[in-house]
């Protein structure tokens, strides 16, 4: 495996150096975890080049793709999913009552406003211009500009 991504440029290990879980970098590496790398080697060049840079994104990154390449082999390997096989249909309409606060928070907004102060002032500037989101979201980005604008200055 080492052998494999010494030859074709790859590091041999995570690039983090305090990882807990300390893989070696796959020989067969998936697209996520090449992409990731990818940026990775962009964002040190940068930092190379003395231009600013998210090395520490990209690193991590890195680091979680590998991380998670190796739970999803691990998952094949063991013949399991990422999800259920079976579903009990007999517990699942109490298991779906238990998230009833949740999935109200989330239609109603509750959530989002209590947690998102941009989100809040957001929507308070919409209703300020009387102008509904669905109706927001349905506008061309000059008339969404526009109507911004006008609340932000009211």
């Amino acid at each position: 495996m080492i052998l494999m991504a010494l030859q074709t440029g790859y590091p041999t290990a995570c690039p983090v150096e305090v990882c807990e879980e300390n893989h070696e970098f796959p020989a067969m590496p998936d697209q996520q975890l090449l992409g990731a790398y990818q940026e990775y080697e962009k964002a040190l060049k940068m930092k190379l080049n003395k231009k600013p840079a998210n090395l520490n994104f990209a690193t991590y990154t890195v680091c979680l793709e590998i991380t998670g390449h190796y739970k999803r082999e691990a998952s094949v390997m063991n013949g399991s999913q990422l999800w259920p096989s079976e579903i009990d249909f007999e517990s699942l309409g109490g298991r779906v009552a238990g998230f009833t606060q949740i999935l109200d928070g989330l239609i109603d907004n509750s959530i989002v406003l209590s947690n998102c102060e941009a989100w809040k002032s957001f929507l308070l500037d919409l209703n300020e211009a009387e102008v509904k989101l669905q109706d927001f979201s349905s506008l061309n980005a000059v008339s969404r500009l526009t109507i911004i604008q006008s609340a932000s200055a009211g």
